[in-house]
């Protein structure tokens, strides 16, 4: 049995459970593969700090890994193997009683995040995209939680916007107990950049070179679980 720790971009939470579902229903093992499941801190930064004495993969996103490859030799550092998204689920969550209704609405405003969230990473790309100054949105890397971060901005007045992914954002809100989901707007990053995917499964270098039988087995089995939790979403819930 090969032992493989892949490191998610979170705590185990509902886009994991294609992940999780291929281990509860034993395609791993029939696969001959055991994973250690480690939660990350964030999609960009799990890809960033992603060694292979720490982790074998990582669920990250795929964004940041270009911009890894883009500062390292070529040939060298981690490949993506399996892609979760076919769409990126990047977005700003905005107040629904607000003005903003198209990151152009960003000007002037400020925006808070996590500092190596992957949305506040990318957000440079999205401006370009609409025509926006960068510049001109004040950025406030946050150390607060997501919920926290939300609350602040609904509630409290702090900011104009939150970087995130809009499930994310709304289990966190969930998990926190605050019912504040339907005050906000999401804006999509994928309705302006759609040429970006999203997070994706990230093999070490030493796995992609030496080891590929052992991938190709791994992404013969995840596929079928996202399948089945698909089929069956309750299922999905149960194996988180």
């Amino acid at each position: 049995m090969r032992r493989l720790r892949i490191r998610l971009n979170a705590g185990f939470s509902g886009p994991h459970a294609g992940f999780l579902l291929a281990e509860a229903d034993g395609l791993l093992a029939e696969a001959g593969i055991a994973v250690q499941w480690m939660p990350g801190n964030g999609a960009a930064a799990v890809v960033a700090d992603m060694a292979e004495d720490v982790c074998d993969l990582a669920y990250g996103d795929l964004s940041a890994l270009v911009m890894r490859l883009g500062h390292s030799t070529p040939g060298s550092g981690p490949q993506a193997v399996f892609v979760g998204f076919n769409r990126t689920p990047l977005t700003i969550a905005v107040p629904i009683a607000g003005t903003a209704q198209h990151p152009v609405d960003l000007g002037g405003r400020i925006l808070t995040g996590h500092a190596r969230d992957a949305a506040l990473l990318a957000f440079p790309a999205l401006a370009r995209a609409v025509g926006l100054d960068a510049l001109s949105v004040r950025i406030q890397p946050s150390e607060a939680s997501l919920a926290e971060q939300v609350r602040q901005m609904i509630l409290g007045d702090a900011s104009d916007g939150v970087f995130g992914f809009a499930n994310t954002i709304i289990a966190a809100l969930e998990g926190a107990g605050l019912n504040l989901a339907g005050s906000l707007r999401f804006l999509d990053y994928a309705e302006w950049l759609p040429d970006l995917y999203g997070n994706a499964l990230i093999a070490s270098r030493h796995l992609v070179e030496r080891e590929p039988e052992v991938l190709r087995a791994l992404v013969d089995a995840i596929p079928r679980g996202f399948a089945a939790a698909v089929a069956d979403p309750d299922r999905g819930v149960e194996a988180v």
